[in-house]
């Protein structure tokens, strides 16, 4: 059985959001053709590159237009973006370094006001249990 998504939160800056959903870390590893041009076997041969992208996360955040700072820095430099999934348990602690490279608002008649924010990681992600 898999534990619970409740209680995972976001912190970005001073962005600390009521996480509606989460997807990502989406990492990522290229494949580096190593085949020849004598090869007659007709199999291409790869090797794994040493570069990951640590890929982005997108969540749907609870919009409240009544916390201060309630849009993240789109124009800050990297920060530390902090993702702690469930409070079943262990909880994970995933952090690395991001910025926002985008932000959407939305609503509509009789639901609550949302907002996508995606965020770019850089660098190395670091898991710890808490």
């Amino acid at each position: 059985m898999s534990d619970s998504a409740t209680g995972s939160k976001l912190q970005y800056i001073n962005f600390t959001a009521k996480l509606i959903s989460i997807s990502g870390v989406d990492m990522t590893r290229d494949s580096v053709n190593k085949t020849t041009i004598d090869n007659d076997s007709g199999w291409m041969d790869f090797t794994p590159s040493t570069l990951v992208d640590p890929g982005q996360v997108s969540c749907v955040v609870e919009y409240d237009l009544t916390t201060v700072n309630t849009i993240p820095p789109i124009d800050a430099a990297p920060s530390i973006l902090y993702i702690t999934y469930g409070t079943h348990r262990v909880s994970n602690l995933w952090y690395a370094y991001a910025y926002l490279t985008a932000w959407s608002t939305g609503a509509a008649i009789g639901t609550r006001l949302t907002a996508t924010a995606t965020f770019k990681l850089t660098g190395a992600i670091t898991i710890a249990s808490t």
